[in-house]
């Protein structure tokens, strides 16, 4: 009988509880919503809650992304997803955004993540794939929109694309490393910058570059960084490994648009690093800053910067 009455007052406290709740007022403030092509800002909530500034919504926005994504692209600070409707979503944090990547002719389940790679400006992006033998796709979209074109590269069929990195360095002008796999220069094989495509027309039309002297890495070290921060000078930079040869045997340098590319002179002070590997180049005004990272201990990392005014002649700041 105790049993039943206890039943009987906890169902009252619920149904007094629920009147009260739908007796008040609701209000529209802006919230962020997990949604759509884009994080949306309205929603129904109780009058009581304040409005959300948008660091803090922009924060939330992350957080989901990061609780639903399976990676990040190659090279990129895109994530993305892969869903059961063979589309990928891509949530981009510089927008605050997500796109719906539907015009995709492969299984997207089924894709090598190192041959995908993506890149965004201030009003539109790229998915690069590289998984389709004899070709490399782009999938170029707009802000806030959810419509995409698809740019179709033919190669040559004996490149076997091992990695793909993509950016852009202002709204016109891209660029996208593709990697080949091949043997015989070192024993594990090595990788080398196969294609270099360019755009001049923010993603339309994409023209290859014309290498000269292909920079080669060791395949065990992979691509950690390549990206060309203005028209002339980009960087190709492979990763450390325990038995790799020396930092500027696996560091390229082009100052002509990537049509050469030279190893990076050795640094100062960089024998007293161990595991030391690119993991930032920008210019800033008329000076280059390279940022390299090196281990201090099996789970520590340090950090040492650079800057050089011709790209010859490097000085460590810190």
């Amino acid at each position: 009988m105790k049993l039943k009455k206890n039943y009987f007052a906890i169902c009252l406290s619920t149904l007094l509880v629920a009147n009260i709740v739908a007796c008040r007022p609701v209000h529209e403030t802006e919230v962020t919503l997990f949604t759509g092509s884009t994080y949306n800002h309205k929603a129904e909530t109780n009058g009581e809650q304040p409005a959300k500034n948008s660091e803090e919504k922009h924060s939330e926005w992350m957080k989901d992304c990061q609780a639903a994504c399976d990676g990040i692209l190659q090279g990129s600070d895109i994530r993305y997803t892969i869903t059961p409707n063979n589309e990928i979503i891509l949530y981009i944090e510089a927008w605050s955004e997500q796109h719906r990547v539907s015009s995709l002719d492969e299984e997207a389940y089924l894709f090598d993540a190192s041959k995908l790679t993506g890149a965004v400006n201030d009003d539109y992006g790229v998915l690069v794939n590289g998984n389709t033998p004899g070709e490399i796709n782009i999938c170029r979209f707009l802000k806030g929109i959810d419509e995409e074109t698809i740019i179709r590269i033919p190669i040559d069929a004996s490149i076997c694309i091992y990695e793909l990195h993509c950016n852009f360095v202002n709204k016109q002008t891209g660029y996208i490393f593709a990697f080949n796999e091949s043997g015989g220069f070192y024993p594990s094989g090595h990788l080398e910058l196969a294609v270099f495509l360019k755009t001049e027309d923010g993603g339309i039309t994409w023209n290859s570059v014309d290498i000269q002297n292909t920079p080669i890495i060791n395949l065990k070290e992979h691509v950690v960084f390549a990206k060309m921060i203005d028209k002339s000078v980009g960087i190709i930079s492979g990763r450390y490994y325990a038995d790799d040869f020396s930092f500027c045997r696996r560091n390229y340098l082009t100052c002509d648009g990537g049509v050469n590319w030279v190893q990076i002179p050795k640094l100062p002070e960089m024998d007293s690093y161990s595991g030391i590997q690119v993991c930032d180049f920008r210019k800033e005004e008329h000076t280059y800053l390279l940022t390299v990272q090196y281990m201090v201990s099996e789970f520590e990392n340090g950090f040492a910067q650079y800057i050089s005014s011709n790209l010859e002649n490097w000085t460590l700041i810190e």
